[in-house]
């Protein structure tokens, strides 16, 4: 795990000085492809900017949801007007927006091939560790949503908060997300209760 860490911090680095560097030749990358929640055979560089086809792809893989559970039928095909069989990860965009992860940009359009911000993959990563549960508990959505940044530690490594996101900065979001601690449902009916535990994630 130490040296797993000091892989992390030197990180930056490797990037500035080979931007081209393919992440899945990286062990950072490779323990992600283990778990699940990356593509052995992605093709990203540290420095290209994730679209939001590409980053539904990850959002649903960190969910460890089965888009072959979530079939397209003609009805999902209608959902976004820009979104086609022949449009990248065309299943998982779907899936992202059935699951409520990822939401479109407009009315029926999900510009698929747009950036994401760094901040607008942060919230999509929230709703998939599920803590739009717990901001619901908050009078004002904005102090529930920072401090589900601060439980999660989702930006921890990521040296800006604003802009738009590289690859370089999803996988380090992702390392975050799998790590960070999981919304448990510990009561339900009339008064449903939900809880972080700092013990628990989806690892």
């Amino acid at each position: 795990l130490m040296s797993f860490v000091m892989l992390l911090s030197a990180i930056t680095v490797v990037y500035a000085e080979e931007s081209a560097y393919e992440l899945k030749e990286n062990e950072y990358y490779k323990r992600l492809v283990a778990f699940g929640a990356a593509d052995p055979e992605d093709y990203i560089t540290s420095d290209e900017a994730v679209t939001r086809a590409q980053f539904a792809k990850y959002a649903v893989k960190i969910g460890a949801a089965n888009i072959n559970s979530l079939p397209a039928d003609d009805k999902d095909a209608e959902v976004f007007t820009d979104v086609t069989s022949k449009t990248e990860n065309y299943k998982y965009i779907l899936a992202a927006a059935k699951l409520g992860y990822m939401k479109g940009t407009g009315e029926s359009v999900f510009s698929p091939d747009d950036s994401i911000s760094i901040a607008d993959a942060a919230r999509v990563l929230i709703r998939v560790l599920g803590y739009d549960e717990v901001i619901s508990r908050y009078d004002n959505y904005e102090n529930g949503y920072l401090n589900a940044l601060r439980i999660t530690k989702l930006l921890d490594g990521i040296s800006k908060t604003d802009g738009i996101l590289n690859a370089g900065e999803l996988i380090r979001m992702l390392y975050n997300a799998v790590n960070a601690p999981v919304v448990i449902q510990t009561s339900a009916g009339m008064r449903t209760e939900y809880v972080t535990d700092s013990d628990v994630n989806i690892l």
